[in-house]
């Protein structure tokens, strides 16, 4: 993805020293548009970040410019049993006791 998004902008390579916050948004904008989840979009820029990190460990920059960058908020959807889903849990017989316990405690 990351060779795409640079040969995209018509480069071959970009250097490391030229990066800056504006790029994280510009590659994150590439990853959207492409369709990506947002669990992708952020592993990807993960991917990024850490990289740049590990360049300030070896002191090849001085700081990591995507530091305080943003990221893609996930929409959670919260699931729930249905009615008749608990009713095959409480019916399902149970050889052991830890897991009838475990079952009563949460269902």
């Amino acid at each position: 993805n990351l060779r795409e998004f640079v040969e995209n902008k018509g480069m071959q390579d970009i250097s490391i020293g030229t990066i800056t916050e504006d790029l994280f948004e510009e590659y994150r904008f590439f990853l959207k548009k492409r369709g990506l989840k947002a669990s992708t979009v952020n592993s990807n820029l993960c991917w990024l970040s850490r990289l740049m990190f590990r360049a300030v460990s070896k002191r090849i920059i001085r700081c990591n410019p995507f530091e305080n960058a943003k990221y893609e908020k996930e929409e959670k959807k919260i699931r729930f049993l249905q009615k008749s889903d608990v009713m095959k849990l409480m019916s399902m017989k149970m050889n052991d006791k830890e897991a009838e316990l475990a079952r009563l405690m949460f269902v």
